[in-house]
């Protein structure tokens, strides 16, 4: 059977000469099947790109026919010369556009679906956050020894979970453990979870996130120095608190538990922004911290005469709380604002009585 076959724009068309029958497949563009606006766009170009090419080749055919059968005529000739001129700078155009934008960037010419950007995750208001690729809540994240503490994460019950609670006991693998910390003390609490590769052939996925929980005084508590962590006296005594360490320690303990990353829940800012940060409780809108100029940060400083302020710069404010949620710089402008711990008034009353403190050099 012999067929006469027709090509064009996405359908074919194939007509059996002989026969009654016609047959009459219609292809659908590939960019009407793009399932992501993306690969849409992709397909839509390169279609019409492929549909002005074509058109183009016809138009350079149609001027070479024309030139041909323009006999002596220098106008005919001209009009064809034009056509054929014109077509090929329309292909020229179609594909230096690519090429240039290509040249300059390949990303120009990738085109890609947008992705909204990853909200943060919510903080859990049970104590500080934790740090790594997980995250871990403690209720509660602080108390007077013994303390009980449950634990749970944002990783799903199915993984392999490993807890580490600091203290030299033994690693627990449930998921939602409870521990009791007998001793005083600020405790590193770490959390490994792993995921296996079903395959069995390795590459298993693992987590991994830490959060301090701080056992022993409180404020409102009594003025006694841990046994470990930033705030014990055997830190101090290294620092420029020296020979005042004990007393140091205990302030710090009143102050934050021995929690480096401690924010007031009193002293704010009328937009809620704590002002008083770390160890020792810094008040960042009074005091500058590593060199940063905090109060700038604010319309006026914090007191307890003055206990309105507005944050005026964010960004600054940011960097200021986390400078004073280092401990070196926490401890480092406690000292200098203490005289190397020989002088607390700049503590609130509550402290320096709890301390044995009432007195100001």
């Amino acid at each position: 059977m012999q067929k006469l076959i027709f090509w064009g724009f996405g359908v074919e068309m194939i007509f059996p000469l002989g026969v009654h029958a016609a047959e009459v497949n219609f292809n659908l563009p590939a960019f009407v099947q793009a399932g992501d606006p993306a690969s849409f766009v992709s397909a839509l170009y390169t279609y019409a790109l492929s549909i002005a090419a074509a058109l183009a080749v016809i138009m350079i055919v149609y001027g070479g026919v024309k030139y041909v059968a323009s006999g002596g005529s220098a106008a005919a000739k001209s009009d064809a010369m034009d056509i054929i001129k014109n077509a090929i700078f329309g292909i020229v155009l179609l594909f230096g556009g690519y090429i240039l934008l290509y040249t300059i960037n390949p990303n120009l010419v990738n085109i890609r679906n947008p992705q909204l950007p990853t909200p943060p995750a919510a903080p859990s208001g049970n104590g500080p956050p934790s740090q790594g690729d997980c995250t871990i809540t403690a209720n509660p994240s602080s108390g007077p020894s013994p303390l009980s503490v449950s634990f749970s994460s944002d990783v799903d019950e199915s993984w392999e979970f490993a807890w580490n609670f600091g203290d030299n006991s033994a690693v627990d693998k449930t998921a939602t453990p409870t521990h009791v910390f007998q001793a005083d003390g600020v405790y590193s609490v770490s959390l490994t979870a792993q995921l296996a590769n079903p395959t069995g052939q390795g590459g298993d996925t693992v987590k991994s996130c830490t959060l301090q929980v701080s056992v022993g005084s409180q404020a409102g508590g009594q003025c006694q120095p841990p046994t470990s962590g930033p705030c014990s006296v055997s830190a101090l005594q290294s620092s420029c608190f020296g020979s005042n360490a004990q007393t140091a320690a205990g302030v710090c303990m009143i102050e934050s538990s021995g929690n480096p990353l401690a924010q007031s829940g009193t002293d704010k800012c009328d937009g809620g922004e704590p002002v008083s940060i770390g160890l020792f409780q810094i008040n960042i809108s009074a005091n500058q911290i590593d060199g940063l100029n905090c109060p700038s940060a604010f319309d006026h400083p914090f007191s307890g005469s003055h206990p309105t302020c507005h944050v005026l710069n964010q960004s600054l404010y940011q960097q200021c709380v986390s400078a004073a949620q280092n401990a070196g710089d926490n401890i480092a402008k406690a000292c200098q604002m203490s005289g190397n711990g020989n002088n607390f008034c700049q503590w609130g009353p509550a402290t320096r009585t709890k301390c044995g403190l009432n007195y100001c050099k």
